[in-house]
């Protein structure tokens, strides 16, 4: 592609970005596990981890299986913690078939970089509180 046509090109996904935006939130509403599929992937090849998932290695649960709550497939801003999120059970592992399953974006952040000690000692702080 020459440089005219890619400049081209960006010029009208600036003065059109809303409509870019829109249009791409819709698709991700349609096929989530596409979206997810495709996140996986930049973050794999970013923080240089193995990935080898297919779609259907991607499956979104009714009900985050951590915290019992409905998965909400909208991306607005409000509904993000009920957002399904792509976890790794073995972060060393990586992005592999096996090695994944769909929870809530909320249980994902809690149990992001924490130990299972760490975790533990939290509840029982909370629970003595």
């Amino acid at each position: 592609m020459s440089t005219a046509k890619r400049r081209a090109n960006k010029n009208w996904y600036e003065r059109n970005a809303a409509r870019v935006l829109k249009r791409q939130r819709e698709k991700d509403i349609h096929n989530p596990e596409k979206k997810l599929l495709g996140a996986a992937r930049q973050r794999a090849r970013r923080l240089g981890l193995p990935f080898n998932l297919v779609l259907s290695d991607i499956t979104i649960p009714a009900v985050c299986p951590v915290l019992g709550i409905s998965l909400t497939l909208d991306n607005t801003c409000a509904d993000r913690e009920s957002a399904p999120s792509l976890d790794r059970l073995i972060p060393a592992l990586g992005y592999i078939s096996g090695n994944v399953e769909v929870i809530s974006y909320r249980a994902n952040r809690i149990k992001n970089d924490a130990t299972l000690a760490e975790i533990k000692a939290v509840a029982k702080y909370m629970e003595s509180r």
